[in-house]
């Protein structure tokens, strides 16, 4: 669930080579380039000759993108057509953010590029405010099942990436709060937002791909009745507690902070005591928007909501009617974007510099589809990325 203004923000922004890759480097997120003690050192592919990434740098990245997406590990080991896709689609994946971070990395020692520890700190500081600082990046981690070095590496990474690209020859990645406000007068319709509702809830998820997920981690011959019977009775669990936790607040609404922060399993908005600020019809599901506009403005909604998301109890806080977003209240948002674009247009400019002349050899079972590499070749011939 985000805001109006974030969603079209993204939406004309996208570039999909751009947005795909930095997407890559903070979802697959993990430590390059042989650092991990115990990691298989056996090359996966060798680039221009001298740059090395291993199979443990494969595994890792491989098993964080199959756990984030939350596939069926099962699968794998199935044969069909179309799961000989899939597993060509992750490879490729898998294999095109460790070039990417592999030359990014190389490039940037070679031209002195370098992030500071205070760089770093603040840098870091600025990424958990939201999530409500260490205790929400505790329990934003553990959600994720992600741990704490797997999550510093990714912002290292990306500090390092954003560090590089604005150092780049004519890089005019800094956005001025001139040019910020020239953007925001000039482009009115993209700050223009719907009747909106202030809210906060309270959530017991049900996610039955990651209750399977889970299961199959445990027990890979685990049947998929055993499946459908765990996530029935983990569901009739949710719906009672949260009609308990219900009650409480009708009894008490001045409780409902406390118990989001308590109970609710949607960990953004339970390290704010349940506020999910001002919501859209069009940025949560319909359920949800039903009861909320159902809902008079102060109180709490007299039923559990169940969406795809599991049980809800919600509030509403106040009615917020169609408008415009004010300069001063967007124009950190406005110069984030801008600064994203300008950086991904100089990062698609040095991938195509570095695509010549790219050399790359992959080793066996690690070729991908489509790209032919002569038997017995020291070195490959250069691989056009996709």
């Amino acid at each position: 669930m985000r805001s109006h203004s974030l969603v079209s923000y993204s939406s004309f922004f996208s570039t999909r080579v751009g947005a795909l890759v930095l997407s890559l480097m903070l979802v697959l997120s993990t430590t390059l380039t042989g650092c991990v003690p115990g990691a298989d050192q056996r090359p996966v592919v060798t680039i221009n000759k001298t740059i090395v990434v291993t199979r443990g740098d494969y595994e890792a990245l491989h098993s964080n993108l199959i756990a984030e997406a939350h596939l069926d590990p099962k699968q794998f080991n199935e044969s069909s057509p179309q799961q000989g896709v899939l597993n060509e689609q992750i490879k490729q994946a898998v294999l095109n953010k460790l070039i990417f971070s592999a030359l990014l990395k190389d490039s940037a020692k070679k031209q002195g590029v370098t992030v500071t520890e205070e760089q770093y700190q603040h840098f870091r500081k600025k990424q958990i405010e939201p999530l409500g600082g260490e205790e929400g990046l505790k329990q934003v981690l553990a959600s994720k099942n992600m741990t704490l070095k797997t999550f510093e590496d990714s912002l290292r990474e990306q500090l390092l990436m954003e560090a590089f690209f604005d150092a780049q020859p004519g890089s005019k990645t800094k956005i001025s709060e001139a040019e910020a406000k020239a953007f925001y007068q000039s482009h009115p319709e993209l700050f223009k937002h719907p009747e909106g509702l202030d809210m906060a809830h309270i959530l017991l998820k049900v996610d039955p791909t990651a209750i399977r997920t889970e299961l199959l981690k445990g027990n890979p011959n685990v049947s998929d009745a055993d499946i459908v019977q765990r996530i029935d009775s983990l569901r009739k669990l949710k719906a009672d507690k949260a009609h308990e936790i219900l009650k409480t607040v009708q009894d008490n609404p001045k409780a409902f902070g406390s118990l989001a922060k308590a109970t609710s399993q949607d960990v953004l908005s339970a390290v704010k005591n349940g506020e999910l600020g001002v919501m859209y019809a069009d940025t949560t599901v319909p359920a949800f928007w039903v009861a909320a506009k159902a809902t008079p403005a102060g109180t709490i909604h007299s039923k559990v909501v169940e969406t795809p998301f599991g049980f809800h109890i919600l509030k509403v806080n106040k009615s917020v009617p169609a408008g415009i977003e004010s300069f001063d209240k967007i124009k950190d948002n406005i110069v984030r974007v801008l600064s994203q674009q300008r950086r991904q247009q100089a990062m698609m400019a040095w991938m195509e510099s570095q695509r010549k002349g790219l050399q790359l050899h992959f080793e066996k079972g690690f070729v991908p589809m489509g790209f032919r590499q002569p038997e017995g070749a020291e070195v490959a011939q250069p691989y056009e990325h996709k």
